[in-house]
């Protein structure tokens, strides 16, 4: 499945990038945030406050996305 990572503000000043595109076979919210931070180590050592999935806000870290997805990333 394909997950779409838009970086916003700040982040977008670390990636030098507007999106990334990555396929997962089965993936958590915690473990995107974990692999965005060993690509992007200023990412990585920030904290994610704002969490949102298909365009819902989103507490548990371990909600797992089903499907093809685009996935914010605030600071």
């Amino acid at each position: 499945m394909k997950v779409t990572v838009k970086y916003y503000a700040k982040y977008r000043e670390f990636t030098e990038n507007i999106q990334d595109e990555f396929e997962f076979d089965k993936i958590t919210i915690q473990e995107v945030i974990e692999k965005i931070g060993e690509i992007y180590p200023e990412i990585g050592k920030e904290q994610i406050n704002l969490n949102a999935l298909n365009g819902r806000f989103v507490k548990n870290l371990k909600t797992e996305i089903k499907t093809e997805t685009s996935y914010p990333f605030f600071p």
